[in-house]
């Protein structure tokens, strides 16, 4: 709707109006944001686009609701990534788009002795390790063995707090996680 336009001769430029319909726009659960034309906009809301207009629609990765409990975004029910273009149809009649979020944990992992190194979803990462993270999302998680402390102390890998000796894993967020929350230690 706003273009820049270089006149080097008297120009006649004229806007060109279509109509226009409702596009509702709603998350589940209810009153989260999402991002219209890279607007940030409370749901449940409304905008009025010209028909067969494309326009950019994206969510927020981690949101947090009115009462304080995380969502990661999981889907639109168009089928769009996160963040894509959305081209509204050609009928008259309202469209409603949806982001669907999943609830969301916040987890927490740590090493004893503490500050020592972990590898979470193929990055190499220094303390601390807390996340927020999708119920049911899977991620890797390793422990670097052996590692050398600040002081030059020499560390190997015993096993997690959950007494699993493997240092490299796949876990899954557990349902409840959200509401009990979720944490490993790995033990050296």
């Amino acid at each position: 709707f706003q273009d820049i336009v270089t006149l080097n001769a008297p120009t006649v430029v004229n806007a060109v109006f279509q109509p226009a319909k409702i596009i509702n726009f709603v998350t589940s659960p209810r009153n989260l944001q999402i991002y219209a034309d890279r607007s940030l906009l409370n749901t449940p809301g409304s905008l009025q686009w010209g028909l067969g207009t494309t326009h950019t629609i994206g969510d927020l990765q981690t949101q947090q609701d009115s009462n304080g409990k995380w969502w990661v975004f999981t889907s639109w029910s168009d089928g769009g990534a996160a963040t894509h273009n959305y081209t509204v149809g050609t009928s008259p009649y309202p469209e409603t788009i949806t982001a669907i979020e999943a609830a969301a944990a916040y987890p927490f992992f740590r090493t004893s002795p503490p500050n020592l190194n972990m590898v979470v979803d193929s990055l190499v990462l220094p303390p601390p390790y807390s996340y927020i993270w999708g119920i049911g999302s899977t991620h890797t998680i390793s422990a670097p063995s052996p590692q050398t402390d600040s002081q030059g102390n020499i560390w190997t890998f015993k096993s997690w707090d959950d007494l699993v000796t493997t240092p490299a894993r796949t876990i899954t967020i557990p349902a409840g996680a959200d509401e009990n929350g979720f944490s490993m230690t790995a033990l050296y």
